[in-house]
């Protein structure tokens, strides 16, 4: 009696062990169903994440192209500012030699 027990004792294992081990398998399968939908999720997210960047850097290349605009026109005013000065000099230099002339006549 005792080794039919014996032989039967693996059959009653793996009936206990059986369903519990198929209701493993379908977690695992759940959980890999889950782990693709995350992953395709972020596939998106890294591709909307791509389209961002490439938009800042299309905007850091115009903000940068408006920073030498506004540094040409420094240097332009900063031009302007010399020419203004010179010219005033000249003037200046003129009032002079003609109040010199005058003051020889």
């Amino acid at each position: 009696m005792k080794q039919e027990i014996a032989e039967k004792v693996p059959g009653y294992i793996k009936n206990l062990l059986l369903p519990e081990l198929k209701d493993l398998k379908s977690g695992q399968s759940d959980l890999n169903t889950k782990l693709d939908a995350i992953r395709i999720e972020f596939q998106g997210l890294k591709s909307e994440f791509q389209g961002l960047k490439s938009e800042f850097q299309g905007l850091s290349h115009k903000v940068d192209g408006i920073d030498a605009k506004l540094d040409g026109l420094n240097h332009k005013d900063e031009a302007i500012k010399i020419y203004a000065e010179a010219t005033k000099m000249l003037i200046e230099e003129i009032r002079d030699q003609r109040k010199s002339k005058k003051s020889n006549d």
